[in-house]
């Protein structure tokens, strides 16, 4: 955990309403609204209180995106603000945005949902040199500002109506819209999911011979110091006529995650199955809880308690979680 100093002499914009209603599966509620513009379902598999939360929405009251030098802001389409400095948009856009927030709302009471992509990084440390044909097709950050959440309380199987409204106005036609929507998801059935169609073989970008040069490359960099990790990323890529959404429900499935999420950006639809949370940021108090090393699943019950205590006990497994850490804390100290 790191201190980080948070500015609380801004003055609130925007206010937050909650009202509890009738539980619901998250999932009927996405398969409900994925059509919606901008969908956004930050998923949690889990339901301990560490991971309990879910949260969907749609249809971002703002939009910032953008990649390399060209930034900007949109509302209903239209460009209202643009820069060469994404932080600099988001910081405004926050400032201009704060809420006050009723003690006992979800942890998230509308705002930004998003992500940022690994482009960013030329505008954090500008000595980095990104290739041109490593631009992502989905930009470098894509952040829109929902003024409408559903959240899930999985441990206590509750959920709530949450908006983040300006100063003045009135909560009750925007809360009789959400329940419109969860009445609606009530008649959607898991069987109406498009199958998720026939995809191609996942191709590396890699050729084997390539992946072992990269190896002794990094093992190079890390014996004369010059780093103390070096993640050597895959990218596979697969080509088919699929269904997103049921690509992701097939997804989720299969592999519950924690921070699992489906982020719908209108070109471009993320997919994503986290194990942890990167960073969180509460009361001024930032913590990180890195999760590193890997066991295959056994075919008994038997076999995979075993990995599970082989995982534990590793030395190795153990040694790398703690550099991790430490590294984490070193970036947490810049801030």
């Amino acid at each position: 955990m790191h201190k980080i100093d948070v500015n609380r002499n801004l003055p609130f914009k925007r206010k937050v309403f909650v009202r509890e209603t009738k539980w619901i599966e998250p999932a009927s509620l996405f398969l409900s609204v994925a059509k919606k513009p901008e969908v956004v379902w930050l998923d949690s598999g889990m339901n301990d209180a560490v991971h309990k939360w879910s949260y969907i929405m749609w249809e971002p009251e703002l939009v910032l995106d953008g990649a390399s030098e060209k930034f900007s802001v949109k509302k209903n389409g239209e460009t209202i603000k643009s820069g060469d400095d994404p932080f600099d948009l988001l910081k405004n856009l926050l400032a201009e945005t704060l809420a006050y927030v009723p003690a006992g709302a979800p942890p998230f009471s509308g705002g930004v949902a998003g992500f940022f992509g690994y482009g960013l990084l030329r505008n954090c440390e500008p000595s980095t040199i990104i290739r041109k044909n490593q631009k992502a097709r989905e930009g470098d950050i894509w952040l829109g500002f929902y003024n409408g959440v559903i959240a899930f309380d999985h441990e206590s199987c509750k959920t709530f109506l949450v908006l983040n409204l300006p100063e003045g106005a009135e909560p009750e036609l925007a809360f009789a819209e959400l329940e419109r929507e969860l009445q609606n998801a009530k008649d959607v059935k898991f069987a109406q999911v498009e199958p998720v169609g026939v995809l191609s073989s996942p191709q590396s970008n890699f050729t084997r011979q390539e992946y072992l040069r990269a190896v002794e490359r990094v093992r190079s960099y890390i014996e004369d110091g010059d780093c103390y990790q070096v993640n050597i990323s895959q990218k596979f890529s697969v080509s088919g006529d699929y269904d997103p959404v049921a690509l992701y429900l097939k997804l989720r499935s299969i592999n519950p995650a924690p921070f699992a999420s489906y982020i719908n950006t209108g070109p471009v639809q993320i997919l994503s199955s986290s194990p942890e949370r990167f960073i969180l940021l509460k009361n001024g108090i930032a913590e990180t809880r890195p999760v590193k090393g890997t066991r295959p699943r056994g075919k008994t019950g038997d076999d995979d308690n075993k990995l599970r205590h082989e995982l534990l006990d590793s030395d190795k497994e153990r040694a790398e979680n703690v550099m991790i850490v430490d590294l984490m804390r070193n970036d947490l100290s810049k801030v």
